[in-house]
């Protein structure tokens, strides 16, 4: 998800979910989230 154009593309191949496992620390957790959410927005798909 670091790049907008990896959740674009899969969204427009027909992706329904996207799955993000990722090793965040705890004190960049809350930017973490809010990043997927905008990618969330951005191409109208859940990000689990």
């Amino acid at each position: 998800m670091a790049f907008f154009e990896t959740p674009r593309v899969a969204a427009e191949n027909g992706a329904e979910i996207l799955f993000s496992p990722t090793q965040i620390r705890a004190e960049g957790i809350q930017n973490w989230e809010i990043y997927l959410k905008a990618r969330a927005l951005e191409n109208r798909i859940p990000v689990v």
